[in-house]
């Protein structure tokens, strides 16, 4: 029997010893977990700092745009051409599309009659180039920054300081009918290009609203 005794002290010496190394095993497991997280948390938000840093970038990059001399001019004279009630109307009344002559006409008309003096006319005038120039400058920089915010390259709050421009209602107000107007113009496809980057800006300067059409033309 003693030999047997012998042996279950062994085999109690073992079990004994058993759970201290399973201790120290777990925490060494514990540790590298530890370890392991915190090099995880350390890139994390030197992810997130890097993205505010390129975010921070890309808005002071973008945001002069708005602020130059030539987007206030942009702004203003659209403003201006929408307030004045000028005309490029043809008609018996003015015979060939003029501009600055205070020629009461409903927006819209006036509006189309720019567009077909620009895609139509071989000479369109200067008022009117001048007037599709300041239109492509505010559509291009709704355009970018749409772009870039329902990309996600820019998050909510830099993207709501874009949001919050007064001029995107001028740009609902004239920009866009102006855009629509000479599409009607061309005869351009529903679903091409040009039509979805005014959706995208509709969708994210406008969202929830319906993209305007214009009315069927009076006759």
């Amino acid at each position: 029997m003693r030999p047997h005794r012998r042996q279950t002290a062994k085999v109690g010496e073992k079990m004994g010893n058993g759970p201290e190394a399973l201790k120290l095993a777990d925490w060494i497991q514990i540790a590298i977990a530890l370890v392991a997280l915190a090099a995880i948390g350390a890139a994390v938000w030197s992810a997130k700092t890097s993205k505010r840093a390129a975010e921070a970038g890309l808005f002071s990059t973008i945001l002069p745009q708005y602020s130059s001399p030539e987007m206030l001019e942009a702004l203003q004279s659209l403003g201006h051409w929408h307030r004045s009630g000028t005309s490029f109307v043809r008609g018996a009344v003015f015979g060939e599309p003029v501009f600055g002559q205070g020629a009461s006409v409903p927006f819209l008309d006036d509006v189309r009659g720019w567009a077909t003096t620009i895609w139509e006319s071989a000479e369109p005038g200067k008022d009117a180039v001048k007037l599709d120039q300041y239109r492509r400058r505010v559509t291009s920089f709704f355009a970018l920054a749409a772009l870039l915010i329902e990309s996600g390259k820019l998050s909510t709050g830099f993207a709501e300081g874009f949001r919050q421009l007064l001029g995107k209602e001028l740009y609902l107000d004239v920009v866009l009918p102006m855009e629509l107007a000479l599409r009607e113009a061309r005869g351009a496809s529903p679903n091409d290009g040009g039509m979805k980057q005014l959706q995208q800006i509709h969708r994210v300067f406008f969202h929830g609203q319906v993209l305007p059409v214009l009315p069927p033309r009076a006759t």
